[in-house]
C-alpha cells in the first residue's frame, strides 16, 4: 500500500511540475501604441511590426494592436474603442452586449481596475477552425466616456504562460 501511495505521489508531482514552472511567468508593462493604455504582458511580448499589420483598423472601425511573443507562436489582439456613451450608460451597454452575445453563453463580472475604477468583464469562448479563443470585453469609463477594450487570445496563451485574459486586463492603466 505504501508503494502505491509513494508511486501516486511521484506521479502527481511529475504532473504538477510543468504548471508550477509556468506559474511564475514574469510580466512587464507595455504601452499600447497610439493609445493612452498600458498593460502587463508576459516578458518577451511586443507589438507586431507595422509591415505585418501590427496596428490596424478592424471591420467595425476599431483600432487594434496585436502583441505577440518573440517566436510568433502566441498573439493577442487588444482593441480600443471610445464610444459615444456617457459613464451613466455603461451598465445599459453591458446588458446590450450580453443580449447580443447570448449564443456564446457570455458571463459578466463586475470588477475594479486601477484606483478603484468600476468596470465590467464580459467573457465568452468562440471557435475558429481548430482554435478555441478566449474573448474578454472590458467596459469601463475614463472621464465621462465609456471605453471598451477587447482581448482575444487562443487557449495556447493560457496554457503556455499560465495567465488569463482577465489577469492581463486587470493590469490595464489609463494615462489620463
Amino acid at each position: 500500500m505504501r508503494k502505491i501511495i509513494l508511486g501516486l505521489s511521484f506521479y502527481l508531482v511529475t504532473l504538477l511540475l510543468p504548471f508550477t514552472t509556468h506559474a511564475a511567468t514574469p510580466l512587464e508593462r507595455i504601452a499600447i501604441p497610439d493609445t493612452d493604455i498600458s498593460i502587463e504582458m508576459p516578458v518577451g511580448f511586443a507589438t507586431k511590426k507595422e509591415n505585418v499589420r501590427g496596428s490596424s483598423t478592424g471591420a467595425t472601425g476599431s483600432q487594434y494592436v496585436v502583441l505577440e511573443n518573440k517566436a510568433r507562436t502566441v498573439s493577442v489582439s487588444v482593441a480600443n474603442d471610445k464610444l459615444g456613451l456617457k459613464k451613466s450608460q455603461m451598465d445599459a451597454y453591458k446588458d446590450l452586449l450580453l443580449n447580443n452575445l447570448r449564443a456564446n453563453s457570455p458571463q459578466a463580472k463586475a470588477v475594479q481596475l486601477d484606483e478603484g475604477r468600476p468596470a465590467w468583464f464580459i467573457s465568452f469562448r468562440t471557435r475558429h477552425d481548430d482554435y478555441h479563443f478566449n474573448n474578454v470585453i472590458l467596459i469601463t469609463s475614463v472621464g465621462n466616456a465609456v471605453r471598451v477594450i477587447t482581448f482575444n487570445g487562443t487557449d495556447k496563451l493560457s496554457q503556455q504562460y499560465n495567465v488569463s485574459a482577465t489577469d492581463l486586463l486587470l493590469s490595464i492603466k489609463f494615462n489620463e
